[in-house]
């Protein structure tokens, strides 16, 4: 999931979010890297539903702010949509937030309008 994140791969994402299991499983992962169309629409790689990691344990980063990095705006919207209030407002060990990784200004734009509309709805 970091990986297809991070890369831009939406469907990979979607398959992932939809059907891997907590920690994601290798093969999908890798599958991002090399032929992930194949892979992300493979009924033999499907794996029951169920939650996906928020953090990668090793350097603390989602899976959103590996998508804002890379400035990937369409993962950027469907992981915002999937993770909801937590993920958009996870922050790293350092602080930063998916907002302060925005890899363009269109990414950037759309998460403070998100983070903005999170902040009004506490309101």
């Amino acid at each position: 999931l970091m990986s297809a994140s991070h890369k831009g791969h939406l469907p990979v994402v979607e398959y992932l979010c939809e059907r891997a299991p907590q920690g994601g499983g290798g093969s999908l992962l890798m599958a991002a890297d090399k032929e992930y169309q194949r892979a992300a629409s493979a009924p033999e790689l499907a794996l029951p539903a169920a939650d996906w990691p928020v953090k990668t344990p090793e350097d603390g980063k989602t899976a959103l702010m590996r998508a804002s990095l890379g400035g990937h705006l369409p993962v950027v919207e469907y992981l915002c949509e999937r993770g909801g209030k937590s993920l958009v407002m996870a922050a790293h060990e350092n602080g930063k937030t998916a907002i302060d990784l925005a890899g363009n200004t269109a990414v950037q734009k759309y998460l403070e309008e998100r983070m903005a509309a999170i902040k009004a709805s506490e309101k």
